[in-house]
């Protein structure tokens, strides 16, 4: 493997969730070579994305366009080896947004100018975010000697709730925004409770140190869609309640609740966000119930 590529073995492992140890794939890899240095190499698996752009942090300027080997979105390419090593970035783009936006094309033959940015670190930080997202507007107004006159914010996903924040925070700052799918706290409360919810019907703890074994373990626990074992269908129907019941399309009608639901909420449906406080405490004694006693949503 001194070309440093994936197999096709290598990748389908990854795709089919059988590689134990995608780190030793995926990432930053040196290779050794007969003469010169070491071939230095970065893979990535990015579902969804059309481009993948890989650079050192602090050669922001010279990005290394990585080529998809797999349509699942699996990217790998060259980065210059260099010591001392440096944290490296990636410039990951989605359809709809990044220099394949068609709402990016649309603004700039319409006369406005575009200008997007990375944040100085990972992770869910729209606080950081927007605060870069400002220095960016800064950046322009040095680097084309103009200030714009009317600045428009933009973004999906956590660029939505970055968006949102900006306008709420500073409103003398933008002309207007659009939030595109903007996540928020709400989807972090979400994960959260699932998260809990999920250590509390299994009896796993997920961990970094342990996360493969944990894993398999819930999954021997929980089963697979659409084979789920009785605790499967518990998890199911709190993440169901959770995220406000069912909808019209889906095929289950009734819960299955465990003594004590209705009195703790009154209701033998799904829960629904808002409402009063004590309908929110009904509503998460009763999502307790069903982790506890085993109730689940019929149909699951």
């Amino acid at each position: 493997m001194k070309s440093g590529k994936l197999t096709k073995a290598e990748i389908a492992s990854l795709l089919q969730a059988s590689q134990h140890e995608p780190r030793s794939l995926l990432g930053y890899h040196e290779f050794a070579r007969a003469e010169g240095t070491p071939l230095a190499m970065v893979r990535v698996f990015e579902p969804g994305a059309e481009s993948v752009a890989v650079f050192w942090e602090d050669e922001i300027d010279h990005a290394h366009e990585l080529k998809r080997v797999h349509e699942a979105g699996v990217f790998e390419g060259g980065i210059p080896y260099r010591r001392p090593l440096v944290p490296y970035r990636l410039r990951v783009g989605f359809p709809g947004t990044g220099q394949g936006s068609p709402l990016r094309t649309h603004l700039i033959t319409s006369g406005f100018a575009w200008a997007a940015s990375s944040y100085r670190c990972n992770g869910y930080v729209p606080g950081r975010g927007l605060l870069d997202s400002i220095a960016l507007t800064d950046l322009v107004a040095k680097q084309t000697g103009k200030a714009p006159a009317r600045v428009y914010l933009t973004g999906a996903s956590m660029g939505g709730h970055i968006t949102i924040l900006g306008l709420q925070e500073f409103p003398t700052a933008f002309a207007g925004g659009l939030a595109m799918c903007p996540a928020g706290p709400g989807e972090m409360d979400f994960l959260t409770s699932v998260r809990e919810v999920s250590e509390l019907i299994s009896g796993v703890k997920v961990t970094s140190a342990t996360r493969d074994t944990d894993v398999a373990r819930l999954t021997e626990i929980l089963g697979k869609p659409p084979e789920y074992t009785p605790k499967g269908r518990q998890l199911a129907s709190v993440q169901i309640l959770l995220s406000g019941g069912f909808q019209p399309q889906q095929r289950a009608t009734s819960v299955s609740i465990p003594r004590g639901w209705r009195r703790a909420s009154g209701r033998t449906g799904a829960g629904r966000p808002g409402g009063s406080r004590g309908a929110r405490q009904g509503r998460l004694r009763s999502l307790r119930e069903i982790a506890l006693r085993g109730g689940h949503i019929e149909g699951l």
